[in-house]
């Protein structure tokens, strides 16, 4: 439900016809990883590979007026050096709109299509091929001085790739459509309160084997956005979600929901982000004929961008998680704890193009033991914007 315009900070320079700015990319990426198919080393057998990776990217983006227009594509071409049956292209397409009509209404419209081969979340682990698309679209305005509104709509559709191998897949063909509004009120000169309501529907395209998994959500949400001090800033909600099963068989539930985003501007580059989260993701996981609906998903990342020189810059980030599985029929349960960190060098030889180096870590230890995994990936790429 969030409308966000993606932002490339790293990029310093563009090609600008008017109001027109153009953005050319091209990104070259030697990997080494350790953990390919993230399997646990004792039950299935871990599988290393250096994997080739070219990224193309253009943006295209128009301001005019408080008015914004963009249009962006990037694409990943992996070509792996032993496992080749994992070669695959990734493409992402985005249109984003941003503008406002006389009497200070303002809309915002963004349709991101995704056609992707990478794992979908912390549960799946399979490189198996899909569709994404999401349509989001905001319309708001002030009442008073003070108050104003925005009524928001999403609609998310994930089409996955079925084979002969892998039918099961055609259980997690669905359509995700979400509906809210909110109300905000300006009590401080650059802090706002909020309270906030959203529905979300999950409709499933196939019934398999008699799992029916459609279902309603509604939750209502209080918060605060907006500038604590002059370089500290501040989005905040927590609120309670209701979840309603069609099928009788399943077992509604409620929960706490909660986010929290705090940015502290400690220099002109450094901006340090802290995220906190709380929030329900479906879950696609089985033990034989016993299936879990949903996890819970904990988690909190800290991420820490530095300048050491003119032309060195690094970024360093964390993230500790903890999922929590629902009860199963079979009154089954699990929690998966997951640790990630990293640390990334660039140096720029021009303003155009530079060189980096990475390293990432990814762990995740489950009460189920076929579950665990560790991961490493090291990284070097050549990359030119413009």
């Amino acid at each position: 439900m969030i409308l966000a315009v993606p932002v490339n900070s790293a990029a310093v320079g563009n090609i600008r016809y008017g109001g027109t700015e153009i953005h050319p990319s091209l990104s070259l990426s030697y990997r080494y990883d350790d953990n390919v198919y993230l399997n646990d080393g004792n039950y299935l057998e871990k599988v290393d590979d250096t994997i080739f990776i070219v990224t193309p990217a253009l943006e295209i983006k128009r301001s005019h007026d408080e008015r914004i227009y963009m249009l962006r594509y990037d694409a990943n071409i992996y070509r792996y050096s032993n496992e080749t049956k994992e070669d695959k292209e990734t493409h992402e397409g985005t249109a984003f709109i941003d503008t406002r009509f006389p009497g200070g209404l303002k809309l915002k419209v963004r349709d991101t299509y995704i056609k992707t081969a990478d794992p979908a979340s912390s549960e799946l682990k399979d490189m198996d091929e899909r569709r994404q698309n999401l349509f989001q679209v905001a319309l708001g305005s002030n009442v008073f001085d003070r108050l104003s509104f925005s009524l928001k709509y999403s609609n998310t559709i994930h089409d996955y790739e079925e084979t002969a191998a892998k039918l099961y897949l055609e259980k997690l063909d669905r359509s995700e459509s979400g509906y809210g509004g909110e109300f905000t009120l300006k009590l401080l000169p650059k802090t706002s309160f909020f309270i906030g309501y959203n529905r979300k529907d999950i409709v499933y395209d196939n019934v398999v084997a008699g799992d029916l998994r459609d279902s309603t959500s509604n939750s209502i949400s209080l918060g605060v956005k907006g500038m604590l001090t002059a370089k500290s800033s501040l989005d905040f909600s927590i609120g309670y979600l209701n979840r309603d099963y069609e099928d009788d068989m399943k077992e509604d539930f409620k929960s706490v929901i909660t986010s929290l985003t705090y940015y502290y501007q400690y220099s002109s580059y450094t901006r340090i982000s802290l995220k906190i989260k709380r929030d329900i993701t479906e879950s696609f996981f089985s033990t034989g004929t016993d299936t879990y609906n949903y996890y819970t998903d904990n988690t909190i990342s800290l991420s820490l961008p530095l300048r050491l020189s003119n032309k060195v810059s690094s970024n360093i980030h964390g993230i500790y998680g903890v999922n929590e599985y629902s009860e199963s029929a079979l009154g089954e349960q699990r929690t998966d704890y997951l640790y990630g960190a990293g640390i990334k060098f660039n140096y720029n030889i021009k303003q155009w193009l530079y060189v980096g180096i990475g390293y990432d870590y990814r762990e995740r230890n489950s009460d189920l033991d076929t579950e665990d995994y560790q991961n490493n990936q090291y990284t070097a790429n050549l990359t030119a914007e413009f």
